[in-house]
Formats: structure tokens, sequence, C-alpha cells
């Protein structure tokens, strides 16, 4: 845009770049680039926030134009000499034009931090997933964890017709009982054992089925 003439590299209205990016954005196929899409959602805030700040910077413009005065207070005062005056300090406007260098050089600014979150966040990632490989059994200890359950189920249901879940399971620790319970859940799915709860939370019931 800025080789066509269609903005002023040295007087740039990021509002009004960040219409005509997006518009440009637009006219073209989905197989552009993540970077288009990056720099369109940079120039979307910085237009937000310029926005935002020129309202409320409008606001207390107005505000100060018309203020309100009590005129039956008594406003002849001086300040004590020890005390100097400290002056008001107020936010500077958003700067709302830039060059091009410099809006280039935000924008590659903000490039890179968002480089560096998605490889923290990519690390993290790698992180879990090793760890949920080492905690997570794998399907062929899953099998042999069920068909070891399903034994021991067996053995106790020649002593008694139907076994109570939370007596079974009592003194396992949480990696056992978790293991315990799957392990009865795909049994039940397979026909193998019927489960009965008569209300939520209490103890569950185990029947044989074959």
């Amino acid at each position: 845009m800025a080789k066509k003439g269609e903005i002023d590299p040295w007087n740039i209205d990021v509002v009004e770049l960040a219409d005509k990016f997006l518009k440009r954005v637009e006219e073209l196929d989905l197989r552009f680039s993540a970077r288009v899409l990056l720099y369109a959602a940079i120039l979307v805030r910085m237009k937000a926030e310029i926005l935002v700040s020129e309202a409320i910077f409008d606001e207390e413009e107005v505000e100060e134009e018309q203020p309100e005065i009590d005129l039956s207070m008594d406003l002849s005062f001086e300040l004590p000499m020890d005390e100097p005056a400290v002056p008001e300090m107020k936010p500077k406007r958003p700067k709302r034009y830039t060059t091009l260098q410099e809006l280039i050089r935000e924008l590659r600014k903000a490039e890179m931090l968002e480089i560096k979150r998605r490889k923290r966040r990519g690390a993290l990632k790698e992180k879990v997933k090793e760890k949920e490989i080492w905690e997570v059994p794998h399907e062929e200890d899953i099998e042999e964890t069920i068909t070891r359950v399903y034994e021991e189920l067996m053995e106790e249901f020649r002593l008694r017709p139907i076994i109570s879940f939370f007596k079974l399971t009592r003194g396992f620790d949480s990696g056992k009982l978790i293991s315990y319970y799957i392990s009865i859940l795909h049994l039940a799915y397979r026909r193998k054992v019927e489960l009965v709860q008569e209300r939520f939370y209490e103890d569950i019931k185990i029947r044989p089925l074959s």
C-alpha cells in the first residue's frame, strides 16, 4: 500500500490502516500465512485501544470545558512556601499516527513475543504429554488388569452373589482404586457383570452375568 501511494509511510493513521489491511485480507483466499492473521489481530487491537483511549480523552476534555464551580466556596488561598505545588500528571493521548518504520518495528516485536509464548505453550504441552505417557497405562496393561479383576470377582462370587464395591476396594490406594473401577466398567460394558447403584454417590453393587 505504501508503494502504491495508498498510505503515507511517514504519517500512517493506524485506525485507517487496520481497516484497509482487513479489507485486503478479505479479498485474499484462505491460503495466506499465519503472520497475516497475526498482524491483522495486532492492528485490530491497536485500533481498539486507540478508539477507546480517544473516547476517554474526549470525555475528559468535555468535563474540563464545563467545570462545575461552587460559588459559595472561598477560592482565595495560597500554598505554603515549604510545600511546592506538584503539577498534575495526565496520561498522554494515544499515538494514532506513526511512521511505517515504527509500525513495522512494533509488529515484529509483537510477533516475537507471540513466538515465545507459543514455544512456552509447546514446551508445556510436551511435558504434559510425556507425563501422560508414563502415567497412563498402555492398552495391553489395561487388558491384563481387566482379566485379573474379573478373575478376582469370580472368586468373590463363589462366596456371595452380590459384591459391594466399597467393601471390595477398602484399603486400596487411589491408583489401584481407579484401576479397579475402570476395569469393572469395562466388564459391565462387555456384559460380564452388572452394576447397580440405587442412589448417586452410594455404594455400587456388582452381580455376575456369565
